[in-house]
């Protein structure tokens, strides 16, 4: 399950990430490519559940968290192990990637 969050939520997300891997994903309503990459998302965090969490966040609500992070280009992925980036995808992100990613193959 993908869950929504926001700047006032971060800071205990990424704390969990010592747990779990976190998924966060910056997105806009409306972004295509974003659109189009939801569905892999819930597929990939109900996968992964007991490994994964993943959070959605909504860079019209929350435009100063993604500039925290650096994100200018959506969508933009972020996989987040023991409190740092692990690995940032943005663009035209496949589901293997993904994957790949979230298993630490790439």
């Amino acid at each position: 399950m993908l869950f929504h969050t926001s700047a006032a939520q971060i800071d205990e997300i990424i704390a969990m990430s010592h747990e779990k891997t976190i998924l966060l994903d910056f997105y806009a309503s409306w972004c295509a490519p974003c659109r189009m990459l939801a569905p892999v998302l819930d597929e990939i965090s109900d996968r992964y559940e007991d490994s994964v969490c993943a959070y959605a966040v909504n860079i019209d609500t929350d435009a100063a968290l993604a500039e925290k992070f650096g994100v200018a280009k959506l969508p933009t992925l972020l996989i987040v192990r023991y409190g740092v980036v692990a690995a940032w995808l943005d663009g035209d992100i496949t589901a293997q990637r993904l994957e790949a990613c979230i298993l630490g193959d790439e």
